[in-house]
């Protein structure tokens, strides 16, 4: 800089917002989530389990898969990065 302190400092990282960045369980840009059908595979499974157990009277199982079921549908479709 012109006042002859030397260089600045380096700009800090962003804040860490909610959603892609606070907790990655699942990496969306993995290799393995490259194929459409294994990402909808991985959203639809799931969802129908999610079915499955309130259909069977398990309610707190079926809140756990459809939370799987919807993260997934976020992570892998919603937060995804597009290819380029």
């Amino acid at each position: 800089p012109a006042d002859g302190r030397g260089a600045s400092p380096p700009d800090p990282p962003p804040p860490r917002a909610l959603g892609r960045y606070a907790m990655k369980l699942v990496d969306p840009d993995a290799p393995f989530f490259r194929p459409l059908w294994v990402r909808v595979i991985c959203v639809i499974l799931p969802l129908v389990w999610a079915g499955v157990e309130l259909w069977s009277g398990s309610p707190a199982w079926a809140m756990l898969f459809g939370a799987a079921g919807i993260y997934l549908g976020l992570a892998l479709f919603v937060w995804r990065q597009p290819e380029p």
